[in-house]
């Protein structure tokens, strides 16, 4: 599995004048997950069930982490007893990404280094589970406050042979990923750079997903260099896509922080109600 930056979109939280802003970290895009496919015929009678196991697992590990974390150590075992890299490699790349769901970080990297053998034997999709491998990896040291190893990660998933022939969304979500470790690094001229070029494929691919997180990001960097009709202009680029009230929190919040770098208190405070009472909203259905 992957972390966007991690799995299930792993929250990092990062200071701004004093006040918390959220920033959603990308997962690759679930199309490149390493499924069990093309396997060698030495394992054809067992291959559906292990593929049953890690489908049930990604179906559930949001809303039920603690079960699926089972499924995921039963898949290794069976990998395991039958010497299957795949298998085994997707186990503990699940399972170090509920960890990092978890903010347990220094749990997860230990999975993650685990499954580094796994997929570099991997049978089916080496890339792929490489491509992973590294995102995790930076996730990882990005949920630690390393974001130079975090980067050093994500160039090297960037520079993977999947990117280069032609894996879009992969690169739309690591182009996104290295912009927000700019960010947080404050090196905004870099993360601008970085994130225009995630804002442009992903609308050239209509992936409005990736373009929300493009736009909030962008919206955040300029912000912070006090270019805020700028920020606006990307926080309104992206409100035509929202799909969740979490999108609507996010913009309510970053509207506020426009007002309030604007001096505009008066407009800044109610936005952060809005975005307290939507946040509020989610709890109770919680």
């Amino acid at each position: 599995m992957i972390a966007n930056r991690y799995l299930a979109g792993f929250i990092l939280t990062i200071c701004v004048w004093g006040f918390y802003v959220p920033t959603r970290c990308q997962n690759l895009p679930s199309e490149l997950a390493i499924g069990i496919y093309k396997e060698p015929k030495k394992w054809d009678k067992e291959i559906p069930e292990l593929q049953q196991i890690l489908t049930e697992g990604k179906k559930i590990y949001k809303d039920k982490p603690d079960s699926a974390l089972k499924l995921f150590q039963q898949l290794y075992v069976k990998s395991e007893a039958l010497n299957f890299p795949d298998g085994m490699a997707n186990a503990l790349l699940w399972t170090g990404g509920i960890y990092l769901n978890k903010n347990r970080a220094r749990k997860a990297m230990s999975y993650f280094k685990r499954a580094y053998p796994f997929c570099q034997k991997a049978v089916n999709r080496k890339e792929e589970a490489l491509l992973f491998w590294y995102n995790n990896m930076a996730a990882a040291y990005a949920s630690l406050g390393e974001e130079d190893s975090a980067m050093q990660y994500y160039f090297k998933a960037l520079n993977n042979p999947i990117i280069s022939k032609g894996g879009i969304s992969a690169r739309i979500t690591l182009f996104n990923n290295i912009g927000n470790s700019y960010y947080i690094l404050s090196q905004y001229d870099q993360a601008i750079a970085f994130l225009k070029k995630a804002e442009k494929l992903s609308l050239q691919t209509n992936d409005t997903d990736r373009l929300i997180t493009a736009c909030h990001m962008l919206c955040q960097a300029y912000i912070v260099t006090n270019k805020t009709d700028t920020a606006t202009a990307y926080l309104q680029k992206a409100e035509p896509y929202y799909k969740s009230k979490g999108d609507k929190q996010l913009f309510h919040h970053l509207q506020a922080y426009v007002y309030y770098q604007e001096k505009n208190y008066k407009k800044a405070i109610p936005e952060f109600s809005n975005a307290l009472l939507l946040s509020h909203d989610d709890h109770r259905r919680r």
